[in-house]
């Protein structure tokens, strides 16, 4: 039997966001293929301090095979267990939330020497603890890429970043990956920027995505109400002020209709809300939401860099 390991952040069968439904992707693929799927998480304890979630130790990780949890052990544990199997590739997604990480490097390190190894660049937490390099609202990395003293000092998220760029500098010395991963060329150049030792050879982008003219074909009508929709999570550096303004400013005006299509505490008057799931409703659940609703314009107002698939950045 053919096995893949995979590493990732979070339980990919409960968490509804875009590194997980790329996980989630890949299973049903390489399960079609007749491989055996595993992949670990950290299972994280998360502590309020001076206002902020910071996530503590991590204590215990779970192994997940072929869509279902199977077991709970702790870093050694699962290092004697990733060890004695014969892996046909081993695929990092994530290691926010990982401790002990001087066995987990030893472990990467003897795994890529056995077996092909590749990571996914899915978002700036290779860079930056707060991985979409924002600082006080704002992209804080226009000019100078990574963490620096004069930069830096005066963020709530340095010394923790300090200690996460130490760890990846090493993971991208020691091991020779067989693929490093982005989802767009934009990605690929401010991630280069802050490892320009790292071999172009080894960097290869595949986007999450691929346009097609079948999804491009639109029949216009006589439109006498425009149905724009803000998709996704409401968060900051995902646009939600400027929608939560663009909502206040086009209030009232009849030929306008707002829809929140995805997963908010937050209401706003006069707009309408739909949850939507890929868990529940499958891969193509947003898709289906926006032609469900004939929304006309979808909303996505990035304030750093979009880490999906863009060929241009968005801030």
């Amino acid at each position: 039997m053919s096995n893949v390991l995979v590493f990732l952040h979070s339980n990919y069968l409960q968490h509804n966001a875009g590194v997980e439904k790329v996980v989630l992707e890949q299973e049903h693929l390489f399960r079609e293929k007749g491989f055996d799927f595993f992949a670990i998480c950290p299972i994280p304890q998360v502590k309020l301090i001076f206002g902020q979630h910071l996530p503590l130790p991590t204590k215990e990780y779970l192994i997940i095979k072929n869509g279902k949890e199977e077991k709970r052990c702790s870093m050694s544990e699962l290092a004697e267990c990733v060890l004695k199997i014969t892996w046909d590739a081993v695929i990092i997604h994530h290691l926010k939330n990982y401790s002990n990480r001087t066995i987990l490097l030893s472990v990467l390190k003897t795994l890529s020497d056995r077996s092909p190894i590749f990571i996914y660049i899915h978002d700036f937490a290779t860079i930056c603890f707060n991985h979409v390099l924002m600082k006080k609202g704002i992209y804080c990395s226009k000019k100078k890429i990574g963490t620096s003293f004069s930069k830096c000092c005066d963020c709530k998220f340095y010394l923790f970043s300090l200690l996460d760029h130490r760890f990846y500098k090493r993971l991208f010395s020691y091991i020779n990956f067989s693929g490093i991963i982005f989802p767009s060329d934009v990605i690929y150049k401010i991630w280069h920027t802050a490892y320009p030792n790292v071999p172009e050879k080894s960097c290869k982008i595949i986007p999450h995505q691929k346009f097609s003219q079948d999804q491009a074909r639109w029949e216009y009508t006589d439109v006498h109400e425009v149905k724009i929709a803000y998709v996704g999570y409401a968060s900051p550096e995902k646009g939600w002020t400027f929608w939560k303004l663009l909502t206040t400013k086009l209030e009232g005006i009849m030929q306008y209709r707002f829809f929140v299509l995805g997963n908010t505490n937050e209401t706003i008057p006069n707009v309408l809300y739909e949850p939507v799931s890929f868990l529940k409703s499958g891969k193509d659940a947003m898709v289906n939401a926006l032609k469900r609703n004939n929304i006309d314009i979808a909303v996505l107002w990035s304030r750093c860099p979009e880490t999906r698939s863009t060929s241009q950045s968005g801030y």
